[in-house]
């Protein structure tokens, strides 16, 4: 629910466009996370060495990121139903 709250308050406050502007930013991010894990992945088996502070991140991340990305869907699919 607040995280519901923060996004309608951010396009009251900034606008629509500057939602989906900070959505995208958001999901450019996660997915430059993912390529650092996919490194840390492979170097692991290369090297067998751990890089347990990249797996912690992943883990949370993977909890994360679908959470806030279903808000968000939520967000965008009530917008889609508002009358002009």
């Amino acid at each position: 629910m607040i995280s519901l709250q923060f996004n309608w308050r951010y396009m009251k406050r900034h606008g629509v466009r500057a939602f989906y502007e900070m959505t995208a930013r958001y999901v450019d991010d996660l997915l430059g996370n993912t390529r650092r894990w996919a490194e840390a992945w492979t170097a692991e088996t290369r090297t067998g060495v751990i890089d347990r502070l990249t797996t912690a991140e992943c883990d949370l991340a993977s909890e994360e990121a679908p959470m806030h990305c279903d808000i968000c869907k939520k967000t965008i699919t009530a917008l889609l139903y508002l009358e002009d």
